[in-house]
């Protein structure tokens, strides 16, 4: 056997990273099947008719902020996308967006590259997605936890 030669693993990996993608969303719908249970105590009932509620303005939201979250991704994409790794593709362009507004972002690279126009950027996206959208679905679930009480109440 030849030393120097190394096996290609990049199908199992391919087909483990799609075994992972599966299990996540077996793990999503379990969580979702978990309402059916909040009917057995007080407490829990309040978080499942807030959420039923609430579900079409949480789903008009959802729609605001992928359009707003991708929007700024592909203007990211457009911009650093050629010089930058974490950007040269959409997808890593969204899992870096991502990482982005946990507070995690790539400043310097961007910087050195458009020196006028990262901090513009920076501002816009921190004050839209994580003030903004992020403050206006806090207040959608804290209006709706207030209806639901109330209805929870009467019962």
């Amino acid at each position: 056997m030849d030393i120097n030669y190394y096996r290609n693993l990049t199908y199992l990996v391919w087909l483990y990273e799609d075994k992972l993608a599966i299990d996540s969303l077996g793990y999503v719908f379990a969580f979702f099947k978990l309402f059916k249970y909040f009917a057995i105590h007080i407490k829990l009932q309040i978080i499942a008719v807030t959420l039923s509620k609430a579900s079409n303005l949480i789903v008009s939201w959802g729609v605001l902020f992928a359009s707003l979250f991708l929007s700024f991704t592909v203007v990211a994409h457009q911009t650093w996308g050629r010089q930058i790794e974490e950007f040269q593709s959409i997808e890593r362009s969204l899992r870096t967006m991502l990482y982005v507004m946990l507070g995690n972002i790539p400043y310097a690279a961007m910087f050195k590259l458009k020196p006028t126009f990262t901090p513009a950027f920076t501002i816009c996206f921190y004050v839209t997605i994580n003030y903004v959208m992020l403050n206006m679905l806090v207040a959608i679930l804290h209006y709706q936890y207030g209806r639901a009480r109330n209805v929870i109440a009467k019962l």
